[in-house]
């Protein structure tokens, strides 16, 4: 307790960006861990050793040797994600190859950023990426330290693909819980939606997944620079997927009927921070990766297609629309006119 006062109050004087650590969209224990990572207070293997702990007789101090054993952790200090090099701080968020080819894959492009301790390292992140990016590399970091302890402490095998999906899953679920009544952010600002630059139009979209009926209903609507009502549509399709799958199909088939149209220079909006994330890194092997390819391939035949992601308050009128395609017996499409369910929603 009291090295953890005197390591608080030297933050006081001192003039590197901590708040910008407090303040992250993460959760709170991952702000913690951020914390932690910045001030060197990770129990790595490099830092056991530092403080005069030999990694091979901690078991005399630390867990015993015989209960290391019971749960099958071999304890070397090499690192268990790349198998090559010696486990340090720095090596395990910065340099590993793992931990490039996660960043990658999420769209972190930063191999430009240096630093000689990771403390360093993360502050000078800070310095040059987007609030968005900053939490996105946090909760990355986050996902590497917490699949290292499964490899360590439960004989986990290594996954990157796995650990990626794992992070991201967790972090759009906890944004999702922090939505009250349809995407109040508790104690933050209610999201609204905004009219798309001038020569642009909006494409919004959204999935609703009804478990009980085993089925999935689209929706999505476009709208003009004005704001005007240009074009929506919903349909539904039997199966049970998952919200994230749902919602890639929705973008694919919003994306292939914006094709038919001819349409192009658009803003498609989702409400789906995982798909958003997906859209804009890497192309990856699984069920979830192979759509975010046919999104990625329909978007390249269309002209000027940016994604980007909103709050569920933001999105109402593609959340009523996927709703109705559950809920009421018919589907359909509407140019110009906009049914009469949603008029309400598109006053907001």
């Amino acid at each position: 307790m009291k090295s953890c006062y005197r390591h608080l109050s030297s933050q006081a004087t001192d003039t590197r960006p901590w708040a910008s650590i407090w303040n992250l969209s993460v959760p709170p224990k991952v702000r913690m861990f951020g914390w932690q990572l910045a001030a060197s207070y990770l129990p790595t293997r490099d830092a056991l050793l530092t403080r005069h702990v030999d990694w091979q007789l901690a078991a005399s101090y630390l867990p015993t040797r015989d209960a290391l054993l019971t749960r099958h952790v071999d304890c070397n200090i090499i690192c268990h994600m790349c198998r090559e090099e010696s486990e340090s701080a720095h090596h395990l968020f910065v340099a590993c190859r793992e931990a490039l080819v996660a960043r990658r894959k999420l769209g972190l492009l930063i191999t430009h950023v240096a630093g000689d301790t990771v403390g360093e390292w993360l502050f000078n992140c800070i310095a040059v990426l987007s609030h968005d990016q900053m939490s996105k590399l946090l909760m990355l970091c986050w996902g590497l330290w917490t699949a290292r302890n499964d490899v360590v402490w439960n004989a986990q095998s290594w996954d990157l693909e796995l650990m990626l999906r794992r992070t991201m899953v967790f972090w759009e679920n906890w944004g999702a819980a922090q939505c009250v009544d349809g995407g109040q952010q508790t104690g933050g600002t209610l999201g609204r939606w905004e009219r798309p630059r001038r020569g642009r139009l909006k494409l919004n979209t959204d999935a609703s997944v009804d478990k009980q009926h085993g089925r999935v209903g689209f929706g999505w609507v476009l709208r003009d620079d004005d704001g005007r009502f240009r074009a929506a549509k919903n349909g539904r399709m039997m199966g049970l997927f998952r919200a994230r799958e749902a919602e890639a199909m929705c973008m694919r088939e919003a994306l292939s009927w914006l094709k038919d149209t001819g349409m192009g220079n658009v803003e498609a909006e989702t409400y789906s921070q995982l798909l958003c994330n997906a859209i804009h890194s890497e192309s990856f092997f699984s069920s979830f990766g192979f759509l975010v390819g046919d999104i990625k391939e329909l978007a390249s035949s269309i002209n000027d297609v940016e994604f980007r992601f909103i709050k569920r308050s933001a999105n109402q009128v593609a959340h009523t629309l996927a709703r109705a395609a559950v809920s009421m017996p018919d589907c359909g499409w509407w140019f110009d006119v906009p049914p009469f369910f949603l008029v309400t929603c598109l006053m907001i």
